[in-house]
């Protein structure tokens, strides 16, 4: 019988002053037979900490945003010094990319909360501020740039923020954007939207069901006084070798798959040796839950 077993780096930001339960101090968990936290062994432990000035970064970094890597390299973004810092193995800053170049004209980045980098060095930015992604060269030339789509099928009164980017293996763009639920936004190889890819759907729960009876019957001034009821939005994603898509979604008060694994069709198909933990959801902080900012993908290990 074919086994996979999928190993995660993920990120948990957590924002609570609840106390924490024991099993918190191990840092690591686990879900048992009844789908409870139970400690585990140590997945990773941190090793160091950077900051600026180990970094040979004189102007402090004020508001990193996101970090790729690429070969030796490490790309960080910085929210308000407006720029990308591209940093060697060694952690020493190599380059700072704070101005840009757009058919010939200078342009800069505005809050920008995202980065990918391609083999080819070719830099990705979720350029939120500016309402739009730029794809770059290693200089800051410019490339293309992906703005809000015109299609009748994206919200127009939701406009354009961008905040993570990434790339498959056919150079097609996948872009979290604010306030947009239908999904990841899905640029093909020809940089035209595509659609969604990974569209969440709305838990059907019996506070939903009756109030879709009260909509029946009640008037439209008083239906748009009720709860509006929209699928949970992805916080962040990385789209692995085999193109599968590992995302993981933020906090809610109606917590369900927080973490997927989604084929090239977009179906969440995680899954974990002898159980379904299709339902996997952050609990190490209490009932509260883990609200999951990033995810990484470091292999997918097959046995037989």
């Amino acid at each position: 019988m074919k086994k996979k077993i999928v190993a995660f780096l993920i990120t948990v930001f957590i924002g609570l002053t609840l106390s924490m339960p024991a099993l918190a101090k191990g840092g690591s968990y686990m879900y048992g037979f009844y789908g409870d936290a139970v400690d585990a062994p140590k997945a990773y432990e941190l090793s160091s900490i950077y900051f600026s000035a180990d970094m040979n970064i004189k102007d402090q970094m004020l508001s990193p945003s996101d970090v790729f890597v690429q070969g030796d390299n490490i790309y960080i973004t910085d929210a308000e010094r407006n720029c990308v810092y591209i940093l060697g193995p060694d952690f020493k800053v190599k380059k700072i990319l704070s101005q840009f170049v757009l058919n010939g004209q200078p342009t800069t980045i505005n809050g920008a909360q995202g980065i990918f980098v391609n083999k080819d060095k070719e830099i990705y930015i979720a350029d939120t501020k500016n309402s739009r992604v730029i794809k770059t060269d290693i200089n800051g030339v410019i490339l293309t740039v992906y703005t809000q789509p015109t299609s009748v099928l994206y919200p127009s009164n939701k406009g354009f923020s961008p905040l993570k980017v990434s790339v498959d293996s056919a150079n097609n763009l996948y872009v979290i954007v604010k306030d947009i639920y239908e999904g990841i936004v899905f640029f093909n190889t020809s940089d035209l939207f595509d659609g969604y890819f990974g569209t969440n759907r709305v838990p059907i729960t019996t506070a939903l069901l009756a109030d879709y009876f009260w909509k029946s019957i009640l008037s439209p001034e008083q239906i748009k006084q009720m709860p509006q009821y929209q699928p949970v939005a992805y916080s962040n994603f990385y789209i692995a070798s085999n193109d599968f898509v590992y995302s993981c979604e933020p906090k809610t008060d109606r917590i369900t798959k927080q973490l997927k694994r989604l084929n090239p069709n977009g179906v969440n198909v995680l899954k974990a040796e002898g159980s379904n933990i299709t339902n996997a959801v952050g609990k190490a902080y209490g009932d509260e839950g883990a609200a999951f900012v990033d995810i990484c993908c470091d292999f997918d290990i097959w046995s037989w």
